[in-house]
C-alpha cells in the first residue's frame, strides 16, 4: 500500500513539473485546457501566482459571497486576452471575466459573484493569450 501511495505522489509531482515546464515554454499564450496548475483551495485561502507574465491574485469574501482580486501584467510587453474563471467544488463555473489586453505594468481589478452558490473548495482557471474560446 505504501508503494502505491508513493507512486501516486511521484506521478503527481511529475505532472506538476511537466505542466510548469510547458507553461514556461509557451510565452504569453497558454492552452485553454491546461492552465489550472494550482491545487484546489479552501474558501479561506488565496490564489496568488504569476503565470505567463501575469500576476493573478484572487480571494473569497464570504460575507459578500464574492471573489475579489486583480490581474497585473508584470512584463514589458502587451499581454493579450487575459481573464479568469473560478471553478467551485459544486460544479459551478463563475466567469470568465471579460478578456482584456494588459499593457506593461497594467493592473485590472476583478470580481465574480458566488451569490446563491454553495461550495467547499474552489480553483482558478486563468485564460491568457489569443487561442482561448470564450464560453
Amino acid at each position: 500500500m505504501k508503494l502505491k501511495t508513493f507512486l501516486n505522489t511521484f506521478s503527481v509531482i511529475l505532472l506538476v513539473i511537466a505542466g510548469s515546464l510547458i507553461v514556461s515554454c509557451t510565452g504569453n499564450s497558454t492552452g485553454s485546457k491546461d492552465k489550472e496548475i494550482d491545487s484546489v483551495l479552501n474558501p479561506n485561502e488565496t490564489y496568488n501566482t504569476n503565470l505567463a507574465g501575469v500576476h493573478i491574485f484572487v480571494d473569497y469574501d464570504p460575507e459578500a459571497n464574492l471573489f475579489n482580486g486583480y490581474i497585473e501584467n508584470t512584463t514589458e510587453n502587451i499581454i493579450t486576452r487575459v481573464g479568469i474563471r473560478i471553478h467551485l467544488s459544486s460544479g459551478v463555473k463563475l466567469g470568465p471575466t471579460p478578456a482584456v489586453d494588459l499593457l506593461p505594468g497594467e493592473r485590472k481589478e476583478l470580481r465574480l459573484s458566488a451569490k446563491n452558490f454553495e461550495f467547499e473548495s474552489w480553483s482558478v482557471d486563468p485564460e491568457i493569450g489569443g487561442n482561448e474560446s470564450q464560453q
